[in-house]
Protein backbone atom coordinates (compact mmCIF):
# COMPACT_ATOMS: atom_id res chain seq x y z
CA UNK A 1 0.00 0.00 0.00
CA UNK A 2 1.45 3.36 -1.03
CA UNK A 3 1.89 5.99 1.65
CA UNK A 4 0.26 9.39 1.39
CA UNK A 5 2.80 12.19 1.00
CA UNK A 6 2.03 15.05 3.36
CA UNK A 7 3.83 18.38 2.97
CA UNK A 8 4.26 20.27 6.25
CA UNK A 9 4.43 24.05 5.90
CA UNK A 10 5.61 25.98 8.95
CA UNK A 11 7.66 28.92 10.18
CA UNK A 12 11.10 28.12 11.55
CA UNK A 13 10.02 29.96 14.68
CA UNK A 14 7.66 27.02 15.21
CA UNK A 15 10.29 24.33 14.65
CA UNK A 16 9.68 22.74 18.06
CA UNK A 17 5.96 22.48 17.34
CA UNK A 18 6.73 20.94 13.97
CA UNK A 19 9.00 18.36 15.60
CA UNK A 20 6.33 17.49 18.15
CA UNK A 21 3.67 16.96 15.46
CA UNK A 22 6.10 15.14 13.19
CA UNK A 23 6.57 12.38 15.77
CA UNK A 24 2.91 11.50 15.48
CA UNK A 25 3.07 11.32 11.69
CA UNK A 26 6.19 9.18 11.89
CA UNK A 27 4.28 6.83 14.20
CA UNK A 28 1.86 6.36 11.29
CA UNK A 29 4.65 5.84 8.76
CA UNK A 30 2.89 2.84 7.21
CA UNK A 31 0.18 5.26 6.05
CA UNK A 32 1.81 8.70 6.01
CA UNK A 33 5.07 9.93 4.48
CA UNK A 34 5.53 13.40 6.04
CA UNK A 35 7.82 15.86 4.26
CA UNK A 36 9.55 18.86 5.83
CA UNK A 37 12.58 20.86 4.78
CA UNK A 38 14.61 18.78 7.25
CA UNK A 39 14.88 16.27 4.41
CA UNK A 40 16.96 18.66 2.32
CA UNK A 41 20.55 17.46 2.49
CA UNK A 42 23.70 19.55 2.29
CA UNK A 43 24.52 20.30 -1.34
CA UNK A 44 20.92 19.85 -2.52
CA UNK A 45 19.17 22.54 -4.51
CA UNK A 46 16.84 23.42 -1.64
CA UNK A 47 14.35 25.38 -3.76
CA UNK A 48 14.11 22.57 -6.28
CA UNK A 49 13.53 20.02 -3.52
CA UNK A 50 10.72 22.11 -2.03
CA UNK A 51 9.13 22.59 -5.45
CA UNK A 52 9.23 18.85 -6.07
CA UNK A 53 7.70 18.10 -2.66
CA UNK A 54 4.90 20.62 -3.28
CA UNK A 55 4.12 19.01 -6.63
CA UNK A 56 4.15 15.44 -5.32
CA UNK A 57 2.21 16.01 -2.10
CA UNK A 58 -1.08 14.20 -1.62
CA UNK A 59 -2.03 16.66 1.12
CA UNK A 60 -0.55 19.50 3.15
CA UNK A 61 -0.49 20.57 6.78
CA UNK A 62 -0.07 24.21 7.76
CA UNK A 63 1.13 25.11 11.27
CA UNK A 64 -0.65 28.43 11.73
CA UNK A 65 0.94 31.08 13.96
CA UNK A 66 1.69 34.78 13.79
CA UNK A 67 5.19 34.01 12.45
CA UNK A 68 3.78 31.66 9.83
CA UNK A 69 1.29 34.28 8.63
CA UNK A 70 4.16 36.79 8.44
CA UNK A 71 6.50 34.51 6.48
CA UNK A 72 6.68 35.65 2.86
CA UNK A 73 8.31 32.44 1.72
CA UNK A 74 5.76 30.20 3.42
CA UNK A 75 2.82 32.16 2.03
CA UNK A 76 4.10 33.13 -1.42
CA UNK A 77 6.05 30.01 -2.33
CA UNK A 78 4.36 27.21 -0.42
CA UNK A 79 0.79 28.18 0.41
CA UNK A 80 0.16 29.82 -2.97
CA UNK A 81 1.29 26.65 -4.75
CA UNK A 82 -0.78 24.45 -2.45
CA UNK A 83 -3.89 26.62 -2.92
CA UNK A 84 -3.43 26.45 -6.67
CA UNK A 85 -3.40 22.65 -6.47
CA UNK A 86 -6.42 22.75 -4.16
CA UNK A 87 -8.35 24.72 -6.79
CA UNK A 88 -7.26 22.61 -9.74
CA UNK A 89 -6.90 19.13 -8.20
CA UNK A 90 -8.82 19.23 -4.93
CA UNK A 91 -5.69 18.92 -2.81
CA UNK A 92 -6.49 18.71 0.90
CA UNK A 93 -4.93 21.34 3.19
CA UNK A 94 -5.15 20.82 6.94
CA UNK A 95 -4.40 23.93 9.05
CA UNK A 96 -3.72 23.52 12.76
CA UNK A 97 -3.67 26.57 15.04
CA UNK A 98 -0.38 26.54 16.93
CA UNK A 99 -0.21 30.02 18.51
CA UNK A 100 -2.53 33.00 18.85
CA UNK A 101 -2.86 35.01 15.66
CA UNK A 102 -5.58 36.76 13.61
CA UNK A 103 -6.26 33.62 11.56
CA UNK A 104 -9.96 34.49 11.23
CA UNK A 105 -9.08 37.56 9.12
CA UNK A 106 -6.97 35.61 6.63
CA UNK A 107 -8.97 35.01 3.41
CA UNK A 108 -7.34 31.77 2.32
CA UNK A 109 -7.95 30.17 5.73
CA UNK A 110 -11.68 30.93 5.84
CA UNK A 111 -12.86 28.01 3.66
CA UNK A 112 -10.58 25.54 5.46
CA UNK A 113 -11.52 23.54 8.53
CA UNK A 114 -9.07 24.55 11.26
CA UNK A 115 -8.01 22.35 14.14
CA UNK A 116 -8.32 22.11 17.13
CA UNK A 117 -12.11 22.00 17.08
CA UNK A 118 -12.42 24.61 19.82
CA UNK A 119 -10.25 27.02 17.75
CA UNK A 120 -7.94 27.55 20.71
CA UNK A 121 -4.22 27.29 19.90
CA UNK A 122 -2.17 24.28 20.92
CA UNK A 123 0.22 26.61 22.73
CA UNK A 124 -0.82 27.32 26.32
CA UNK A 125 -2.17 23.82 26.98
CA UNK A 126 -0.36 21.34 29.16
CA UNK A 127 1.94 18.83 27.50
CA UNK A 128 -0.47 15.92 27.86
CA UNK A 129 -3.22 17.85 26.10
CA UNK A 130 -0.82 18.94 23.35
CA UNK A 131 0.17 15.33 22.72
CA UNK A 132 -3.49 14.30 22.65
CA UNK A 133 -4.38 16.98 20.10
CA UNK A 134 -1.45 16.13 17.85
CA UNK A 135 -2.30 12.42 18.03
CA UNK A 136 -5.94 13.12 17.08
CA UNK A 137 -4.87 15.45 14.29
CA UNK A 138 -2.41 12.95 12.79
CA UNK A 139 -5.00 10.16 12.95
CA UNK A 140 -7.65 12.37 11.33
CA UNK A 141 -5.33 13.27 8.46
CA UNK A 142 -4.44 9.60 7.95
CA UNK A 143 -8.12 8.57 7.99
CA UNK A 144 -9.15 11.24 5.52
CA UNK A 145 -6.34 10.36 3.14
CA UNK A 146 -6.96 6.63 3.19
CA UNK A 147 -8.81 5.80 0.01
CA UNK A 148 -8.57 3.80 -3.20
CA UNK A 149 -7.51 6.64 -5.47
CA UNK A 150 -3.88 7.60 -5.92
CA UNK A 151 -2.50 11.12 -5.96
CA UNK A 152 0.63 13.24 -6.27
CA UNK A 153 2.70 11.85 -9.11
CA UNK A 154 -0.45 10.45 -10.77
CA UNK A 155 -1.73 14.00 -11.14
CA UNK A 156 -4.98 13.38 -9.26
CA UNK A 157 -5.71 14.21 -5.67
CA UNK A 158 -6.69 11.45 -3.30
CA UNK A 159 -10.34 11.30 -2.47
CA UNK A 160 -11.03 13.16 0.75
CA UNK A 161 -14.34 12.50 2.39
CA UNK A 162 -15.39 15.67 4.17
CA UNK A 163 -16.16 15.24 7.84
CA UNK A 164 -19.54 16.85 8.51
CA UNK A 165 -19.84 16.67 12.29
CA UNK A 166 -23.21 18.44 12.21
CA UNK A 167 -24.53 15.59 10.09
CA UNK A 168 -24.02 13.19 12.98
CA UNK A 169 -26.16 15.41 15.18
CA UNK A 170 -28.79 15.92 12.49
CA UNK A 171 -29.05 12.29 11.46
CA UNK A 172 -32.17 10.64 12.80
CA UNK A 173 -34.15 7.64 11.50
CA UNK A 174 -37.17 8.72 9.49
CA UNK A 175 -40.32 8.22 11.59
CA UNK A 176 -42.89 5.68 10.43
CA UNK A 177 -46.00 7.23 8.87
CA UNK A 178 -48.98 7.58 11.23
CA UNK A 179 -50.82 4.29 11.70
CA UNK A 180 -48.06 2.19 10.09
CA UNK A 181 -47.56 0.01 13.16
CA UNK A 182 -51.30 -0.52 13.58
CA UNK A 183 -51.70 -1.47 9.92
CA UNK A 184 -48.85 -3.93 10.21
CA UNK A 185 -50.42 -5.48 13.30
CA UNK A 186 -53.74 -5.96 11.51
CA UNK A 187 -51.95 -7.59 8.61
CA UNK A 188 -50.11 -9.97 10.92
CA UNK A 189 -53.36 -10.89 12.67
CA UNK A 190 -55.00 -11.73 9.35
CA UNK A 191 -52.13 -14.03 8.43
CA UNK A 192 -52.24 -15.63 11.89
CA UNK A 193 -55.94 -16.41 11.48
CA UNK A 194 -55.10 -18.73 8.62
CA UNK A 195 -52.73 -20.65 10.87
CA UNK A 196 -54.33 -20.58 14.32
CA UNK A 197 -57.35 -18.59 15.54
CA UNK A 198 -56.17 -18.93 19.15
CA UNK A 199 -52.81 -17.40 18.32
CA UNK A 200 -54.54 -14.70 16.29
CA UNK A 201 -56.75 -13.84 19.27
CA UNK A 202 -53.67 -13.34 21.48
CA UNK A 203 -52.05 -11.15 18.82
CA UNK A 204 -55.21 -9.08 18.58
CA UNK A 205 -55.32 -8.55 22.36
CA UNK A 206 -51.70 -7.42 22.40
CA UNK A 207 -52.19 -5.07 19.46
CA UNK A 208 -55.20 -3.41 21.15
CA UNK A 209 -53.24 -3.05 24.38
CA UNK A 210 -50.06 -1.50 22.91
CA UNK A 211 -51.12 -0.07 19.56
CA UNK A 212 -54.78 0.74 20.06
CA UNK A 213 -55.87 -1.13 16.93
CA UNK A 214 -59.41 -2.21 16.30
CA UNK A 215 -60.85 -5.57 15.45
CA UNK A 216 -59.32 -7.19 12.39
CA UNK A 217 -61.40 -7.99 9.36
CA UNK A 218 -61.04 -11.71 10.00
CA UNK A 219 -62.50 -11.43 13.51
CA UNK A 220 -59.63 -12.75 15.63
CA UNK A 221 -61.83 -12.87 18.74
CA UNK A 222 -63.40 -16.03 17.33
CA UNK A 223 -61.50 -18.79 19.06
CA UNK A 224 -62.64 -21.69 16.95
CA UNK A 225 -63.25 -22.47 13.35
CA UNK A 226 -65.04 -25.42 11.74
CA UNK A 227 -63.12 -28.61 12.33
CA UNK A 228 -60.70 -27.04 14.79
CA UNK A 229 -59.48 -29.71 17.22
CA UNK A 230 -58.29 -27.61 20.13
CA UNK A 231 -55.05 -26.14 21.53
CA UNK A 232 -52.99 -29.29 21.39
CA UNK A 233 -53.62 -29.64 17.67
CA UNK A 234 -52.67 -26.06 16.73
CA UNK A 235 -50.07 -26.06 13.98
CA UNK A 236 -46.64 -24.94 15.18
CA UNK A 237 -46.09 -21.19 14.98
CA UNK A 238 -42.71 -19.97 13.81
CA UNK A 239 -40.84 -17.86 16.40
Amino acid sequence: MSRAKVFISYSHEDREWKNQLLKHFVALQREIDPWTDDRIDAGDDWYERIEAALSEADAAVALVSVDFLGSKFALQEEIERLLERRRSEGLSIFPILIRHCPYDRIPWLKPLEIRPDDLQPVDGRDRTEQERLFALFAAEVANLLSGPSEAGSSGKARSRPRVDRAAYRRARPAPDPPGAAASLAEHVIEIAMRRSPRFAKKMHQLSRKYLGTGRSKSGPDDTTEPGHRGRGDDPPVAR
